[in-house]
């Protein structure tokens, strides 16, 4: 009897050799579906996989011998075309609807896509002759460059609502680092810049955009394009909203924001100022409001017609109505001033506190949340179930009829469900003094207007309340609240700066556009990616094998 020697089996086992080869393969696909190219490891590898292949070819030349009789394509072929065309079916369809470009914005707010506010607002800065040249350079390195999918289809809608005005271009701050260092830009960042008279990108006006979402790049174009100078005229009293306060009560943010962003001048004056004429209202500028943010105690009568004198000229005034504790009138009921308000625009304001027991702050009965806005005003596109003002001791304002040709609206009101207090002197008041009373007059209250007399260009917004600007509200307008965004828009449509930027749909609810870009985040096209392409395949592949194997081994027996 012979004995087998151990050197005529090969001297590793044929299952070991697939199994590295599918491990190959399996590593390549992964690697290509994750960064989009065959890098380093997918080489490795699908060479790997070759290889084993190779090596499993030649060390078994029988088994190649039964295959290629007819076994496999007797028992498997069916299954083996059905499962290759049904792969190259879906990549087919996956690159034709690549190439048509049809995506979805699956983002909470939108932000990769312009809805229809953005598109006007493109537009009418495209259409502007005084907007100047501007370009957009996004900086992706080669791992970043599936962010050119999202990027892209925006920025391809921005430069054609434009008409070219506004171009955009894609860098690898690794390629090109003096481009990078020359904009003042690292990776995943965005530039925004003025074209010279070369085409060339002016790093003096060059702004960091800090990602590329609807919103941002919004903001930054309008205030890139706008030209002009837009002044800012903020009274300062001992009992008005200190623009320069960072505390909470103060109005820093909203200031920093018209300064800064929107490179509006602001100066602080005195209504001695504006009486005396020290501070020319006048002064030469595009656009020009004059800010009174609050005021509790009344004003002398020289005061309020040095305001009657300038809105009489033409002037245009955003006006923040304080509370009186003591059960007096504030500076924005002073009798002559209010008097005027409604005699020249039809709309007073009532020396009341206007209460709301279901929509407060917790804790403070003072602060009344109210979100039911008027759609015909400057929060046009605010809604009530994502958007609301957080207004502290606001009180009421009575519309009546203005006169010929003056345009009168309210913008927001308070909620059903509210009712005024009248007579308060809140150094005796006691929280009981707050409870609602069967003769309190009920809700819903006018808490803020806007008015225009086109004959003379006058122009006033009113709101009750002088929280609007405080700092520490600044904190809610992440989860809806409006306070600092409604204000921007009544100092802009004062200034007459509102045809650049008072469109902006800064509410997550406003509407899209009918016809839409649809694309998906990175994630969601990652997962789409090899759901399509790589899983659905290859589990079909598996299944055909599966099917005939199992048949192979029923005509065997």
């Amino acid at each position: 009897m012979s004995q087998t020697s151990t050197q005529d089996g090969p001297i590793i086992p044929p299952v070991v050799l697939l199994g590295v080869a599918g491990v190959g393969l399996l590593a390549a696909a992964a690697n290509a579906f994750i960064s989009q190219e065959l890098g380093f490891i997918g080489l490795a590898g699908v060479i790997v996989a070759v290889f084993s292949l190779g090596f499993w070819a030649a060390t078994n030349p029988e088994q190649i011998r039964n295959i290629l009789k007819g076994r496999f394509l007797l028992f498997g072929g069916t299954a083996g075309v059905v499962t290759l065309v049904l792969a190259v079916a879906l990549v087919v369809v996956y690159v034709l609807v690549r190439q048509v470009g049809l995506r979805v914005d699956l983002s909470q707010n939108n932000n990769f896509s312009l809805n229809e506010a953005g598109q006007q607002v493109i537009t009418l800065l495209g259409q502007d002759p005084t907007t100047p040249p501007l370009q957009i350079t996004v900086f992706y390195t080669a791992a970043q460059a599936r962010n050119r999918d999202l990027a892209a289809v925006l920025l391809d809608q921005v430069q054609q609502l434009s008409g070219g005005r506004i171009t955009y271009r894609f860098v690898d701050p690794d390629r090109e680092p003096l481009i990078a260092q020359r904009l003042n830009a690292a990776a995943g960042q965005i530039a925004l810049s003025r074209l010279t008279d070369d085409g060339q990108p002016d790093p003096d006006n060059t702004t960091q955009i800090p990602a590329l979402t609807q919103q941002l790049l919004l903001d930054a174009l309008i205030s890139a394009s706008a030209s002009g100078t837009f002044r800012a005229y903020v009274v300062q009293a001992e009992s008005t909203v200190n623009f320069s306060d960072s505390r909470a009560s103060g109005g820093s943010i909203f200031a920093a924001d018209l300064r800064d962003r929107y490179k509006w001048t602001l100066e602080t004056v005195t209504l001695l100022d504006v009486q005396t004429g020290r501070v020319d209202l006048n002064a030469p500028a595009d656009g020009r409001v004059l800010i009174i943010p609050g005021g509790r105690e009344p004003l002398p009568d020289d005061q309020a017609q040095a305001i009657i004198d300038y809105l009489e000229g033409g002037g245009t005034l955003l006006l923040l109505a304080d509370f009186n504790f003591e059960n007096q009138n504030s500076l924005a009921t002073t009798e002559l001033l209010n008097g005027y308000f409604e005699q020249a625009f039809g709309f007073r304001i009532n020396n009341d506190l206007v209460l709301d027991p279901r929509n407060r702050l917790p804790q403070d009965p003072t602060t009344l949340i109210t979100g039911n806005f008027v759609p015909e005003s400057l929060a046009r596109d605010y809604d009530a179930v994502n958007n609301g003002l957080l207004m502290q001791f606001p009180h009421s304002i009575t519309l009546g009829t203005p006169p010929s040709g003056v345009l009168l609206s309210p913008i927001v009101r308070s909620m059903e469900g509210s009712y005024a207090k009248t007579d308060l002197d809140f150094t005796t008041a006691t929280t009981g003094d707050l409870a609602q009373d069967a003769d309190d007059p009920l809700g819903p209250f006018v808490l803020g207007v806007q008015a225009e007399n086109p004959v003379t260009g006058a122009k006033v917004v009113v709101f009750t309340t002088p929280s609007l600007v405080f700092n520490v509200f600044f904190q809610y307008e992440a989860s809806g609240g409006r306070n600092f965004d409604l204000m921007r828009r009544a100092a802009f449509w004062a200034a007459g700066y509102e045809n650049f930027a008072a469109s902006i749909a800064s509410s997550p609810a406003a509407q899209p556009a009918p016809l839409r870009p649809i694309i998906a985040t990175e994630e969601q096209l990652s997962q789409i990616n090899f759901f399509a392409v790589f899983l659905i395949p290859i589990s079909v592949l598996i299944v055909g094998i599966a099917a005939w194997w199992l048949r192979r081994e029923r005509a065997i027996a």
